[in-house]
């Protein structure tokens, strides 16, 4: 029983869910449409709602931004930190826009609620499927055998990265405007430059240094948005957002394993000791050998997310690596350079004064 003087009595009783039952829409017994579901609790007992067409849409918004604050919590945040995605819009001036540095915040948070989403459906994901070996031939003392994957990753998981690097890479640009905004000059053909090398990037940033100072141009230059001997971080976030105007960032699934068990070849069941933890993944379709007798599966690794989700093995910069830690890496940089750029280049210094909502790095 929860006795937490933060949460209120009456649920102190709470019964945990365990699990959506099922869902089904349909027609009620009055002859009006209406989502239906069930909650399954820990204490084996199923209990079932059901919602009408107008209540569902707000009762979807409410559970969404709950998912989100119970993992800001966990991340160690504190609830008056959590940014909802219903927070009011913020004030619009004379010019038409929001206050300088508001952009790239609300932008970024955007991007922060579609991680989100991404953990949810890559979770999921992880938690059914199954990771299968077929016996397709024997070789000698070998036997080969084809490994595969009870199914594919879900379509929209390219579709939620592409939103996600667009918002930051966005970001990046409004900022770069907002700093001309500060200083009251035009924002037009302005933006964060990327180059092939940082002589290049010079080129580009000529219009930086005549209209908004040498001070911000060579900011950006300290940032090494460039290939040759730069940030390879933001040059690829840069690369991903050109890529997904074109096509879709495919995403590839593999099977993290773990190619010499220390323990099983000393013969130790005490030690969990494992060799090549981190490089090996094997995908849907490939072919593996093992002795016969063995478990092909006996080396699998689902105690540490043992089914990934990643850039395809084609992907600029990042092919072959977890989404996931990929896009808390460029979360954290993007709210890195945000807070650095409003830091020196604000209105009087620091946070925009009147600005509702801080940039804060993933924690």
């Amino acid at each position: 029983m929860e006795t937490a003087s933060s949460v209120p009595s009456e649920f102190w009783a709470a019964t945990p869910v365990a699990k959506f039952k099922r869902y089904a829409f349909g027609t009620g017994t009055d002859g009006s449409s209406a989502t239906y579901f069930g909650l399954l609790g820990v204490d084996g007992e199923v209990r079932y709602f059901r919602i009408n067409p107008d209540a569902t849409g707000p009762l979807a918004l409410e559970f969404s931004n709950l998912a989100r604050m119970a993992k800001f919590l966990a991340r160690g945040g504190r609830p008056d930190d959590f940014l909802a995605t219903t927070v009011a819009a913020p004030t619009v001036g004379a010019d038409g826009l929001v206050p300088p540095f508001m952009g790239p915040a609300m932008k970024f948070h955007r991007a922060q609620a579609l991680t989100d989403e991404l953990e949810d459906q890559i979770q999921q994901y992880a938690d059914q499927v199954t990771v299968t070996a077929t016996k397709i031939g024997e070789d000698s003392d070998d036997v080969i055998w084809r490994l595969g994957f009870s199914q594919q990753a879900p379509a929209w998981i390219p579709l939620l990265v592409g939103d996600i690097v667009h918002n930051l890479r966005s970001a990046l640009d409004i900022m770069i405007c907002d700093i001309a905004r500060v200083r009251h000059v035009s924002t037009s053909d302005l933006k964060l430059p990327f180059a092939e090398d940082r002589a290049k990037l010079e080129k580009h940033l000529k219009l930086h240094r005549t209209r908004l100072g040498d001070d911000v141009a060579d900011e950006i230059l300290g940032l090494k948005p460039y290939i040759a001997d730069g940030d390879p971080l933001l040059r690829g976030l840069h690369d991903l957002d050109i890529i997904d105007k074109h096509k879709l960032v495919l995403a590839s699934v593999g099977a993290r394993w773990y190619r010499y068990d220390i323990g099983a070849a000393l013969g130790r069941s005490d030690i969990v000791a494992l060799g090549d933890m981190w490089d090996s993944y094997f995908h849907d379709g490939e072919v593996i050998r093992r002795k016969a007798g063995e478990d092909p599966l006996a080396l699998f690794g689902p105690h540490d997310r043992g089914v990934e989700v990643m850039f395809a093995r084609d992907v600029p910069t990042f092919g072959g690596q977890s989404i996931l830690e990929v896009v808390a890496k460029l979360l954290d940089l993007t709210a890195t350079i945000i807070d650095r750029f409003s830091g020196k280049f604000g209105a009087g210094g620091g946070n925009v004064e009147g600005a509702p909502i801080d940039v804060q790095p993933v924690v």
